[in-house]
């Protein structure tokens, strides 16, 4: 058995089998090939194969789950309990179930995510064949979330120029999965050590397939990603010659394709930047500024308990915020919980925060992480008390980082 200590980066496992059984059991249910129930088989084989330890510092995320359980089972004696699924946010179970995703992203290595960022640049190549075979997707079984706007998984690119309109499926049930797969990409190309070459053309694929699917809060997450990476380099080697032709690079396209970034953006709306501004004002144009609206409120009449740790839904809409989602679910008490177990991760090593920047702030506009059960969520536990290395590692043969230049 290999066993993980804790702020150390994981050592090598038990075998080849292994890493590949485990990242295999946790990519399958992102996908439409098994459900997202199969994700305990990937945290039984992690625990069971591997001795995981709790790193004391962690206390808060234990009050937290003891929390959980004492706020639910308040909810249960009072009929307000609303539980939705096995692996979903369902409170006394459920605080188990995220206490063992704590312990299962302990067992992981950097040979699984390797793997896992396999199968993502796999589907990121599904994605771009869908594209040029003009349909959304292969298997019917895909078809469970087609929107309302299409009739068909195939269409005619000459008939649909709004990519929104688009969006392949990739291997998942929707385009939203996918694109929370590229932006989990994103943070395993910060995070595992690769050349500098490979890097640049692993976010290029992953930031192109982005553009495919074009779900836009995803969008919004990777450009703030590549804004905060860039602020970052600056401040640990100053400005060099790469900041010039980068900023020189992001004028020159956005004055080439901003016009048309904003017609796709506004899903064939011709507007002006000011007049996108404006329309983007708390969320007006894709209705999320309404059912922000309802979680506020919600949270305000609910504001220490909030949904008794059971996910509050408004009228079948999802929060479409992962924040807001958290605070409607455990109130202020869990959630000031939770908050201070991860900002103190985040100040003790805070490249941790540049890692998860892409999943943090795609989480603003798409509920992406606080799942409970989910790929997401074993890598924010991952990154939080596993990683401590620095930020795009090199495995060249001297091992130096990046040259300044």
């Amino acid at each position: 058995m290999s066993t993980v200590l804790a702020e150390t980066a994981p050592g090598p496992g038990t075998g080849g089998l292994l890493p590949f059984a485990q990242a295999t059991l946790l990519y399958l249910p992102t996908t439409f090939v098994l459900p997202q129930v199969g994700l305990i088989l990937f945290l039984a084989l992690s625990l069971f194969y591997f001795n995981s330890d709790f790193d004391r510092r962690d206390w808060l995320f234990l009050v937290f789950l003891i929390f959980i359980a004492a706020n639910s089972t308040l909810g249960i004696a009072l009929g307000q309990a609303n539980f939705e699924g096995l692996l979903g946010s369902n409170g006394i179970i459920g605080s188990v179930t995220l206490l063992a995703v704590y312990f299962s992203s302990r067992t992981l290595d950097n040979r699984v995510w390797y793997i896992f960022l396999g199968f993502i640049l796999l589907e990121t190549a599904t994605v771009f064949l869908q594209l040029s075979l003009s349909v959304r997707y292969f298997f019917d079984a895909q078809a469970i979330e087609v929107p309302s706007w299409t009739t068909a998984g195939a269409y005619q690119i000459e008939k649909a120029q709004v990519l929104y309109r688009i969006r392949p499926f990739g291997l998942s049930i929707g385009s939203s999965p996918v694109a929370l797969k590229m932006i989990t990409g994103l943070t395993l190309a910060t995070i595992l050590p690769m050349a500098r070459y490979k890097r640049a053309i692993l976010i290029g694929i992953l930031m192109i397939g982005l553009f495919v699917t074009f779900k836009r809060a995803c969008l919004f997450g990777a450009f703030g990603y590549a804004g905060l990476m860039f602020l970052y380099d600056i401040h640990r080697n100053g400005w060099c010659r790469r900041h010039t032709v980068s900023a020189l690079l992001t004028i020159f396209l956005g004055y080439q394709f901003l016009s048309n970034f904003l017609f796709q953006f506004f899903r064939g709306l011709d507007l002006s930047l000011f007049e996108a501004i404006e329309l983007l004002d708390f969320g007006k144009e894709s209705g999320r500024g309404f059912i922000w609206e309802q979680n506020f409120q919600f949270i305000l009449d609910n504001l220490l308990l909030g949904n008794y740790s059971s996910r509050y839904v408004f009228e079948g809409l999802p929060s479409h915020n992962s924040f807001i989602a958290l605070v409607s679910m455990h109130g202020l008490i869990g959630s000031v919980l939770f908050a201070g177990f991860i900002l103190r991760r985040l100040a003790e090593w805070p490249a941790r925060f540049f890692c998860l920047s892409p999943l943090l702030l795609t989480s603003v506009f798409h509920e992406g992480v606080f799942w409970y059960a989910s790929a997401q969520d074993v890598l924010l536990f991952y990154v939080l008390t596993s990683f401590r290395g620095p930020l795009f590692q090199s495995n060249e043969p001297d091992g130096s980082a990046p040259a300044n230049r």
